[in-house]
């Protein structure tokens, strides 16, 4: 019995899904049954919407995440005859994959999230989800909302439920040293960071994120503490060349990996061009020596002199020297390298 199979022609529902009968001419005795069965069917879709069917696990990767969820209904699909617009509601058995796909009594269908196919963290254990048949997809009824892993910025102290601050420190299994967040709940965002080595793991890198989640090891958080968010050099494309490689250890297109500073020294080539006010002090006083030849004392005279006269000669002038003054600028000191900015709040989902 199911909704699925009733139609919108009443004549055409007389005996459309038995063993519900509204036959012409049916025996009284026979209406109290089909007004009980209609009840049972009411029952079926009521509990196939109300999120008390288990999408178990088919097929999963290697960290346990479901590739393939299969549902068995109350209302009995007929796998090939199911009509689009046909809902339920269930509840996950396990994080979902990328690109997971569902089976309900036989049809089978890759899930729909916004025209794509439902990104890792979408479907979190535990959770519920409305799903509508839309041949040849399942497609979720609500919204896509946060998925594990993604990001956003709070105007607020603190980091919302499901979500944890973007402040560096760890997280992992209940028992593990990690001091940002530790329990079950942490894993499915464990296996999202892993992969990115920039982040470090206690005890150094397992053989997988499974291994290491199993051996109690704990994974550090991204950190933005005091830092602002950057694009990738290339993001897919070509590489720009805004960003400077020196400045980021692991590479410009490396997510994850940090530069720059807060206050930086300016070297002697990044000066610009400039001039210095030099002070030259006074000439000391000093004396020349000179001669002064005496006429008629056997001294010769130059041509044409008075020889009644003195003709003076002096010496060159003595070796000296001046004190020069050159001003002092500057003070050697790091100049602040932080843009104008407003301080926020940076979160990930949990």
């Amino acid at each position: 019995m199911g909704f699925w199979k009733w139609s919108k022609t009443p004549a055409a529902n007389a005996a459309i899904d038995p063993p519900i009968n509204w036959a012409e001419g049916q025996l009284a005795s026979t209406v109290n049954d089909s007004a009980r069965a209609m009840m049972a069917a009411l029952a079926a879709y009521r509990d196939d919407n109300g999120g008390a069917l288990a999408a178990t696990v088919a097929t999963a990767d290697g960290n346990g995440h479901a590739t393939a969820y299969a549902v068995t209904t109350n209302q009995g699909l007929t796998s090939g005859s199911v009509p689009n617009g046909f809902t339920l509601t269930v509840s996950a058995a396990a994080t979902n994959a990328a690109a997971a796909t569902l089976t309900v009594d036989g049809q089978a269908g890759p899930i729909m999230a916004d025209g794509f196919s439902v990104p890792f963290g979408a479907l979190r254990k535990g959770s519920r989800f409305s799903v509508s048949w839309d041949d040849p997809w399942w497609r979720l009824v609500h919204p896509l909302g946060a998925v594990v892993g993604d990001e956003k910025v709070v105007f607020s102290p603190s980091a919302p439920s499901g979500w944890l601050a973007a402040n560096g420190l760890y997280i992992g299994p209940t028992g593990s040293v990690a001091d940002g967040f530790a329990g079950p709940e942490a894993f499915d965002l464990f296996v999202y960071l892993w992969p990115r080595t920039v982040l470090t793991v206690t005890g150094g890198r397992g053989a997988s994120a499974l291994a290491d989640w199993t051996a109690n090891k704990a994974l550090a958080l991204p950190d933005m503490r005091g830092a602002v968010w950057v694009g990738r050099d290339s993001m897919g494309s070509f590489d720009t060349g805004r960003l400077i490689s020196g400045a980021f250890p692991s590479g410009r297109d490396t997510v994850g990996t940090s530069g720059g500073a807060a206050q930086i020294t300016l070297g002697i080539g990044q000066i610009p061009a400039h001039k210095h006010n030099v002070s030259l002090s006074a000439a000391p006083d000093h004396t020349h020596s000179y001669t002064r030849p005496q006429a008629g004392a056997g001294t010769v005279l130059a041509t044409g002199t008075n020889a009644g006269g003195t003709a003076d000669v002096t010496g060159p002038a003595g070796g000296h020297t001046h004190p020069v003054t050159e001003d002092t600028v500057g003070g050697g000191g790091a100049h602040d390298n932080i843009q104008y900015s407003s301080i926020r709040t940076f979160c990930i989902k949990l």
